[in-house]
């Protein structure tokens, strides 16, 4: 269990966060957590062209290479965990080696965003420049599914328990090692279920952590762009500690529109829209919020992607799968299969 790994005691609050905008201050104020915190939860907003940005400056800062061990990803299938380990290690890797990492996983298309393949190419990169005691590892944080013998609802469903995959990861990889690790992972998974609330019968990220070893993670949320921070909204990059004012905000001011969460509804598990959901106030669900400003770019798949025939006829094959297993549509989102 994570508890084990560490002495139990009271959470260490977030480091003082400043309310200097820019990108130096604000990677400064995420490199800061890192102090205090075995681990620091970044929620990712998927595809978003803003969120990558800073993420690649933090990741490029000097400082990073100093204080974080591992960067731990939902964005791949931990089954190919031994081919990042070489490619970002600078071994001779094919991309159409590499590739199945981030389109294998339990997820449809989103991966495909040539952001995330920057990703493991910019980790790569470091490495190639740092000490040998300080190269970055990439973990995959999602299950390590294999479509080949997927053929049913059932056998999709033994892979449906991404976050404790994920938390699983970081005991076995991060924590049982003394080391530290950034966690980039959806905006939803970091958060936590408020103290004397029953966690969900399926927990995410942020509430497995809290609840096996309290102390050792700071989460950080990202303010979608379309729920601007009062006060801030021409501020950013801009990182904000929950334990001021913000933080006594309640978090409905702040969920993502359009989003479908899993809730209990009368002792039944349906999926309801964020905005329907009763939330409590913003510090009882994280630590810290990352404003990234109004603008909100997605960058999608691109054209080559799309008008592969036999990889979007998969992906159909896993929505209709997947679509069993949820109780809806799944292949509604997906792009036509190309003539052929």
């Amino acid at each position: 269990m994570l508890g084990l790994l560490f002495t139990r005691g009271a959470i260490q609050p977030p480091k003082p966060v400043s309310t200097d905008c820019g990108s130096e201050p604000t990677v400064t104020a995420v490199l800061d957590q890192f102090r205090d915190h075995r681990l620091v939860l970044l929620g990712e907003q998927h595809q978003r062209k803003e969120f990558h940005e800073f993420l690649q400056s933090l990741i490029h800062d000097p400082r990073f290479l100093e204080r974080v061990n591992d960067v731990v990803v939902e964005f791949g299938n931990a089954r190919y965990q031994d081919v990042v380990d070489r490619y970002v290690a600078g071994a001779d890797v094919s991309l159409s080696a590499l590739r199945p990492a981030w389109r294998d996983t339990t997820q449809l298309l989103v991966w495909d965003s040539p952001m995330y393949e920057e990703f493991f190419r910019s980790i790569r990169e470091l490495n190639q420049g740092a000490p040998a005691g300080r190269r970055l590892r990439v973990l995959l944080g999602d299950p390590p599914i294999d479509w080949s013998v997927v053929t049913d609802k059932a056998s999709y469903g033994r892979f449906i328990e991404r976050d404790e995959t994920f938390a699983g990861v970081v005991e076995r990889e991060v924590l049982a090692r003394g080391r530290s690790a950034l966690l980039v992972i959806g905006g939803e998974h970091v958060l936590r279920t408020p103290d004397g609330e029953a966690l969900s019968a399926h927990p995410g990220l942020g509430d497995l952590l809290k609840k096996r070893n309290p102390p050792a993670a700071v989460a950080i949320f990202t303010v979608p762009a379309k729920r601007p921070l009062a006060g801030y909204a021409n501020c950013y990059p801009l990182l904000l500690s929950a334990s001021g004012e913000v933080g006594g905000r309640s978090f409905g001011d702040l969920v993502q529109p359009g989003i479908k969460v899993r809730r209990m509804v009368n002792g039944e598990l349906k999926w309801v829209s964020m905005e329907a959901a009763e939330w409590p106030r913003v510090r009882e669900k994280m630590d810290a919020l990352l404003w990234l400003g109004p603008a909100e770019t997605l960058v999608p798949a691109p054209p080559a992607v799309l008008k592969d025939r036999s990889y979007i006829l998969e992906l159909h094959r896993r929505a209709r799968i997947m679509s069993d297993f949820f109780g809806f549509d799944l292949t509604e989102g997906l792009p036509p299969v190309p003539q052929g």
